[in-house]
């Protein structure tokens, strides 16, 4: 949950030095850079997201906090970066035109999917090395008490 709140304080950071950048007469060509660290941290609440709903059985099993509690963080944590957002909207359609942010949203979706592909097929990889070990180690664990447990009964 941490690496949660390390995301969202990243975003803000980069949407408040927009904000008072832009209310100073800054060009918000000039701001594409903070933009970017706005939509990367934005994108790893998302990931972060992400990885939480496709935990492995054993990471779920020894996870230690509620399932309210992480429910909650990212539900907060999307809130606060889509109201952000929103804002930022604002910023660069009333600078720059309503044009740049539509191509912009068109090039960000294909970008996303193709990511999105590709971190699923990851964190399926992931869980399924993940469970394999713990399950596998659960059995030896077993095996070794049931030949155990034959030893003794012989």
């Amino acid at each position: 949950m941490i690496e949660i709140i390390a995301a969202v304080s990243a975003a803000s950071k980069a949407f408040n030095y927009i904000n008072a950048a832009v209310n100073k007469g800054h060009e918000v060509q000039d701001l594409v850079h903070k933009f970017g660290a706005f939509f990367d941290a934005k994108d790893k609440v998302s990931e972060l997201e992400a990885n939480i709903q496709n935990a492995s059985t054993i990471s779920k099993l020894f996870d230690k906090g509620s399932v309210e509690s992480a429910a909650l963080e990212i539900t907060m944590a999307k809130k606060k970066t889509l109201d952000m957002e929103r804002q930022l909207r604002e910023i660069m359609i009333y600078t720059v035109g309503e044009g740049i942010w539509i191509d912009m949203m068109r090039t960000r979706t294909q970008i996303r999917k193709q990511r999105l592909q590709i971190a699923r097929a990851k964190a399926a990889r992931r869980r399924m090395i993940i469970d394999g070990i713990g399950f596998g180690f659960i059995g030896l664990i077993l095996f070794a008490c049931l030949m155990a447990i034959l030893r003794v009964s012989l």
